[in-house]
Formats: C-alpha cells, structure tokens, sequence
C-alpha cells in the first residue's frame, strides 16, 4: 500500500491521467479493516515535500486537481466520521492552494469541523490531523471570512477546548493562535464570548510547556483588551 503512495505521488507530481485511478484505489482501502491505517499514511506521503530525496514537486495546478480528485472519493464517505477518511482529507487540505479552499469553503468548512470536533471528543484523536485543520481554520479567520463570523460561537468553543487537547503541544499552541485570531472581528460579536473566553484561558496559562503558556498569555491579553479603547 505504501508502495502504491509513492506511485501516486509521482503520477500526481506528472500530472499523469492514471493517477485518478490510483488515489481511488487509496481511497477504497481506507474503509479496508486492517490495511486502512497504512492507506490514510499514503495521503500523508502525497502531501508532503521531501527536498532531500529530490523528487518532482507538485506544482500549484496539480495541489487543485489532488483536492478535485478527494473531493469526489471521498466527500460522502467522510460523512460516516471515519477517522481514516478524515486524517486522510485533511492531508489533502494542508497542501490545497488558499483560494481553492475559499472558493469551495461550503464543502471544506464542515469536513474542517469534523476534524477538530472529532479530534477533541474522540477516544483515540489524531492530533496532526486537528492541527492542519487548526492551522487552515486560523487562516480563514485572519481574513474574517464569514463562515468563521457564522460559526463564532461553535469554533470559540471547540477553540478552547483544545487549548488543553492533553496529545499535542502544537495543537495546544495554535488553539491559543485561533482564539486570538478571533478578536479581529467586530467587537460587537466577541464581547458575549469575553467572560468566557478570558476565564477559559487560565487552565492554558498553567501549562507545563513554555510556549503554550506564551501563547495563553497573548490570546487572553488580546480578548482581555477588547473594548478597552474604544
């Protein structure tokens, strides 16, 4: 099956017509029992950069016709929250160019939400897979896009409740970057979140890691300050 990745990977990178064929097959055998594991690694390995062997890049066109491809194998089946559809999706997401996630962010946000939610409830969380979906989402909201303006109040929770996700002091730390993020958008839509949000944070500014408490400190600081100007 790993095999079968790097295969997909240089056909991918060639812009080759048989590799639509070959990451349908990677997405079939991520419903497999027991090679479903190896298959969302492939997604991985096409997703990633490795300047030292230097293999062929995947150029900007070839990122969009990877997400198309995704898209279409696997969209429906991550309706049934698998966490190897969604590992494997948000592989696929981290290296789609910005503009194609705007311009689909209908499709893209709710699989997004599905990966942080998954990944701060579920029994065993993927935490690379929440934190590529934690960094596309800080994305948005640092353009104030309106999906995140529309979903303030689900993202600001689920927000910070990964700013203690127990598996992962990067996902801990880009929590923290979203929620101080969020303060870019209009005052009049943050202050019914300011209480909450300022208390919330103390559990992060006692964290045993330097930088998240760093982190903790900044959010809080900027959520603290919101009105303090005006």
């Amino acid at each position: 099956v790993i095999t079968l990745g790097w295969i997909s990977k240089g056909l991918l990178s060639r812009g080759h017509p048989d590799a639509a064929e070959l990451l349908e097959t990677l997405a079939e055998l991520l419903d497999h029992p027991k090679l479903s594991k190896a298959a969302e690694l492939t997604f991985e390995i096409i997703s990633l950069e490795f300047p030292n062997l230097h293999l062929p890049l995947l150029k900007h066109l070839f990122k969009q016709k990877i997400f198309v491809l995704a898209m279409k194998f696997l969209e429906d089946k991550i309706e049934k929250f698998s966490e190897h559809h969604l590992t494997a999706m948000a592989h696929i997401l981290q290296i789609t160019p910005h503009t194609v996630l705007k311009m689909n962010i209908d499709k893209v946000g709710p699989i997004l939400f599905k990966c942080i939610e998954t990944g701060s409830d579920a029994a065993h969380p993927h935490p690379t897979r929440v934190l590529l979906s934690l960094k596309i989402l800080n994305n948005f909201t640092l353009e104030m896009h309106d999906f995140i303006l529309t979903n303030l109040n689900k993202l600001i929770k689920i927000f910070l409740n990964l700013t203690t996700f127990k598996l992962s002091m990067e996902v801990r730390v880009m929590a923290c970057n979203c929620l101080e993020s969020t303060t870019k958008f209009p005052l009049f839509t943050l202050v019914p979140f300011k209480e909450e949000v300022t208390h919330e944070l103390t559990t992060a500014l006692d964290d045993n890691k330097r930088l998240v408490r760093t982190a903790a400190v900044n959010a809080r600081m900027a959520w603290f300050m919101l009105g303090e100007n005006a």
